[in-house]
């Protein structure tokens, strides 16, 4: 299974032609009507190109999640993230981990980041995942036809 940019049926065409036997969808479904993610991350993502993400430790380490250093995560830029890449440590007070908790909770996509891969500036619009994997059926199947 291939996972990592399969936000299109063209994508999803690539990976078969490479030997995978499937693909793993995540950013795309995450911007899916059925998904439970708040709305206000969603309008993010659809607003959002792929030069918008970061991959950090700043939204594990709000959350108090201690992950070793190699692991990441990928989310959009926004002014939570531009404020706490230059304090060292990141937002390790209670209060700031509070903030976050609170922006997360209410789907605030300035005051929290969108968890999002860099293909987020593929989606243009949230769609019910019925339609998502139609579509990207429908492509891939074209893809490959034309290869």
């Amino acid at each position: 299974v291939g996972a990592g940019a399969a936000m299109e049926g063209r994508g999803a065409a690539v990976a078969c032609i490479r030997g995978v036997e499937g693909v793993r969808v995540g950013t795309r479904f995450w911007a899916a009507e059925e998904a439970l993610v708040a709305p206000g991350f969603q309008t993010a993502a659809v607003a959002a190109d792929g030069d918008m993400t970061l991959r950090s430790s700043l939204p594990d380490i709000a959350r108090g999640l201690d992950w070793p250093a190699p692991y990441t995560i990928r989310t959009l830029c926004n002014g939570w993230t531009a404020q706490w890449e230059a304090v060292p440590g990141g937002p390790v007070s209670r209060e700031a981990r509070a903030a976050y908790a609170r922006a997360v909770a209410e789907g605030d996509a300035e005051r929290a980041p969108a968890i999002a891969g860099e293909a987020v500036g593929l989606i243009r619009a949230v769609e019910p995942a019925e339609a998502i994997v139609a579509r990207m059926m429908r492509e891939a199947q074209e893809a490959l036809a034309r290869w």
